[in-house]
């Protein structure tokens, strides 16, 4: 009984280690996923279409996608409203420095969110109003799960000029992603930490 016990105890303390350690490798796994998809999806895009840069951004957000990414992703479901893909509102992710997030999962002239057979969920900017905006790509990885959260299971990309997506913030310096991607801070740099520091969860990186 007392062998049974101290098992017991032992267990107790390092399951939620093991289980935390088995999210983060998922996390890692479909981000690295998407990252692959919208990448191969865009070369594929501009060998048919010509250069991003020069694609047509007058179109609809529906429009947008039916001619540029729908036929080189794997779309499974156009979220059409945030409720059709399973999400609570139209602005379903938190940050921790704020309960609330000010990024509408819908905007009707901005982008339109779909989901892909994995379950990932790719936001795809037409164009917006800053260079922020236009060039944005929210990536929800575990799409309507929980937590829905930046720096957690919602990470950022931005295509540029070049013809590439590249985690948001790539062109910061090292030490501005390691202070933008920290729970007091907005977490928008996350994905260009994690690509950073190799592809991992590095021990500073605030979960």
């Amino acid at each position: 009984m007392i062998t049974l016990g101290i098992i017991g105890v032992v267990a107790a303390l390092t399951m939620p280690a093991l289980i935390a350690n088995y999210q983060k490798q998922e996390i890692l796994s479909r981000l690295k996923k998407s990252y692959t998809v919208i990448n191969q999806a865009l070369k594929m895009s501009e060998n048919d279409n010509g250069e991003y840069k020069y694609w047509d951004t007058d179109l609809s957000p529906d429009e947008y996608l039916n001619n540029y990414w729908v036929p080189y992703i794997n779309v499974n479901l156009l979220c059409t409203d945030y409720s059709v893909c399973g999400y609570k509102s139209n602005t379903p992710w938190s940050r921790y420095n704020r309960g609330g997030n000010y990024t509408k999962f819908i905007d009707s002239t901005w982008r339109r969110p779909f989901l892909t057979a994995d379950g990932i969920l790719y936001s795809i900017s037409v164009k917006g109003g800053n260079e922020f905006a236009k060039n944005l790509i929210i990536v929800d990885v575990n799409g309507p799960k929980k937590p829905n959260r930046f720096g957690h299971d919602v990470y950022l990309f931005s295509r540029t000029d070049e013809g590439s997506i590249r985690p948001f913030g790539y062109d910061k310096t090292s030490d501005e992603i390691d202070r933008n991607c920290k729970r007091a801070s907005d977490m928008d740099y996350c994905a260009a930490k994690i690509i950073k520091d190799g592809w991992q969860f590095a021990k500073d990186y605030e979960w």
